[in-house]
């Protein structure tokens, strides 16, 4: 049984934080106002000094990222960090969805540890779901047999038809 990684790690996050900052992307969308401190100033001397007020919309991360994380075997040496990435990842980006693959991304994800074998999602499913605005992220160790990665049924835990390289390229 693999656990779940931990997103509500906050020790030591502080590097992955400023890290994933240089991702974000910020755009000024929808109807919610702040005030625009610099243009009001502006404004407000170019009319002699009667108040305007300038509003712009808010300003949105609106960065999207995708994360697939390896879990389980060899990862588990890994715990601790890949919970501080992903908790870092959860506090700065508010769209951010996360799938679990072991080893290698085949045919198949899943959302929970718990209900892996009951509760997976196709591969394909969510390349479609997921359009180009989404950032991938795929984090793992990269330790596997290179039959996983080469060869049809190369995967430790099931029958896979095509070999993980496949699956690799169609990701990215």
């Amino acid at each position: 049984q693999f656990k779940d990684y931990d997103d509500q790690v906050e020790l030591g996050t502080r590097n992955f934080k400023v890290a994933l900052r240089r991702l974000r992307r910020f755009a000024r969308e929808g109807a919610e106002l702040e005030l625009d401190l610099d243009d009001t100033i502006a404004s407000t001397a170019r009319n002699a000094g009667h108040l305007d007020l300038r509003m712009v919309p808010e300003r949105h991360n609106t960065v999207k990222v995708l994360m697939l994380l390896d879990v389980g075997g060899s990862m588990d040496d890994h715990i601790g960090r890949v919970e501080e990435l992903f908790s870092a990842a959860r506090s700065e980006f508010r769209n951010l969805e996360v799938y679990y693959f072991h080893n290698c991304p085949y045919e198949s994800l899943w959302q929970s540890n718990r209900r892996r074998q009951n509760e997976r999602f196709d591969t394909w499913d969510v390349l479609r779901k997921y359009n180009p605005d989404w950032r991938l992220i795929i984090v793992g160790d990269a330790t596997m047999s290179p039959y996983e990665i080469l060869q049809p049924g190369g995967s430790v835990e099931h029958y896979n038809k095509e070999p993980g390289a496949q699956w690799m390229r169609r990701l990215l």
